[in-house]
């Protein structure tokens, strides 16, 4: 309740369902989460996983509900954002009756990102916006509000390199879609 003193409750570890590729006894995915609370008091939690197609797994985005944070619904998986690999570290932000969701795009070395009026389904990647960011490897984005600006920080790891930087850039909401300002890290 204050953030210094802290309970052990009941786990509140979350598994995704049959849909997807879940082991409770191997490597599984079901990382990288991210947690939004919607106007309605509804959490979302968004993960890195991957979803059942026949015979083989595909790179998904899971999602689950709460209202608690400590009791999940399995919503499934979406597979709507067009990656081939892994949808990494998701973040959302809801800003005008939008849904924004980044997401690193491992197939294309950066930072894309999707637009819906739902926080469940409908994304559409605008022309463009499958790799705002691009780099040798560029991952984990979050964006985010400071004293009345946008952000966006973004980890860069260099491909042959054993060098991880942290970046920021300052973001712009415009009509047509999100630009980026230059990299205030450089």
């Amino acid at each position: 309740k204050d953030l210094y003193s802290w309970e052990v409750v009941a786990s509140p570890v979350f598994a995704p369902g049959e849909w997807s590729g879940w082991n409770a006894n191997g490597w599984s995915d079901a990382r990288d989460s991210m947690t939004i609370k919607d106007d309605d008091g509804t959490y979302y939690m968004y993960y890195c996983t991957n979803k059942k197609v026949g015979d083989k797994l595909v790179s998904a985005m899971g999602v689950a509900s709460s209202k608690d944070l400590l009791h999940w619904e399995d919503l499934g998986a979406s597979t709507e954002l067009g990656t081939e690999r892994a949808q990494e570290s998701p973040y959302m932000v809801k800003r005008d009756g939008k849904y924004y969701l980044f997401f690193t795009d491992c197939d294309r070395h950066g930072t894309g990102y999707a637009v819906s009026d739902n926080p469940l389904n409908g994304w559409q990647i605008k022309p463009g916006a499958e790799h705002m960011i691009k780099d040798d490897y560029v991952c984990a984005s979050e964006v985010f509000e400071f004293k009345g600006k946008w952000y966006m920080s973004h980890a860069k790891w260099y491909i042959g390199e054993l060098l991880g930087l942290i970046g920021f850039c300052e973001v712009f909401w415009e009509e047509d879609g999100i630009r980026l300002g230059r990299d205030l890290s450089e």
